[in-house]
């Protein structure tokens, strides 16, 4: 038996690093599953391995900007499996290197929209199904460096700061509805990090430096399991929650 056996989840960004992550390790839990993200490799590969590993799976490639393609994907995915249990959503944009004095309109427009309107779109169409099922829990993904106001990310680090707050007042709004809302803060080693170290040497030993376990985590045995125990049937009571898995980093610097 798996933690999430019988619960249908829709997970944005799934072809990302954290994001595929979290699809194998639900597929592993007995999640049945509905994957967006943008077009590309990333979205076939996961939509490929899910299946492999036993979940019922579909994958609909989705700009999570338009509210339009979000409310396809949960319309697609309660015509294929009947409802909504679970909503993760790792779905942003980021333009690293972003220093506030030379950041343009567009780099605040697009990590805003993708990032806190994206997260309010698919948790304003899952809402009516968790409803009506008698719940559901919904994780957004925030970021250390919203906590921390990290150097040259500010447009992210505005929207990941965006996105706190909104999951603050949905739980306070949806909880009489069973509906538990909490935002994770990650430190995971992903595809953008590793390509953001390739071209900032010694960027990568700063950063662990600050981090008192030494590592990034693990997208798949640190992160995802993180998502998954938020997700699962032990933590009904915890909403409203921003949970930094960052090895220590914000709770102890």
């Amino acid at each position: 038996m798996g933690a999430l056996d019988g619960k249908i989840a829709i997970i944005t960004g799934a072809g990302g690093g954290l994001g595929k992550a979290t699809t194998l390790v639900f597929a592993k839990e007995g999640a049945t599953l509905a994957l967006a993200d943008l077009p590309g490799e990333g979205l076939a590969s996961a939509a490929r391995e899910a299946p492999a590993l036993g979940a019922r799976t579909i994958s609909v490639p989705c700009d999570v900007c338009d509210r339009a393609q979000v409310n396809a994907v949960v319309q697609k995915t309660i015509e294929a499996f009947g409802g909504v249990d679970i909503l993760v959503q790792y779905a942003q944009a980021i333009k690293p290197d972003s220093p506030l004095e030379v950041a343009s309109e567009q780099d605040f427009v697009d990590t805003w929209r993708s990032g806190v309107m994206g997260s309010v779109f698919f948790m304003q169409a899952c809402f009516p199904h968790m409803r009506d099922r008698g719940g559901g829990k919904i994780v957004n993904v925030g970021s250390s460096g919203g906590v921390l106001g990290t150097r040259g990310v500010g447009p992210y680090a505005t929207a990941k700061e965006g996105i706190r707050g909104l999951t603050k007042v949905a739980a306070n709004e949806w909880g009489k509805h069973n509906i538990t809302v909490n935002c994770l803060c990650p430190s995971g080693m992903t595809p953008t990090f590793e390509q953001y170290w390739r071209d900032h040497p010694g960027a990568y030993e700063a950063a662990v430096k600050r981090i008192p376990m030494g590592r990034l985590g693990d997208p798949e045995r640190d992160i995802a399991r993180g998502v998954l125990a938020l997700v699962g049937p032990d933590l009904g009571f915890l909403t409203g929650a921003s949970i930094m898995l960052d090895g220590g980093t914000v709770l102890i610097s």
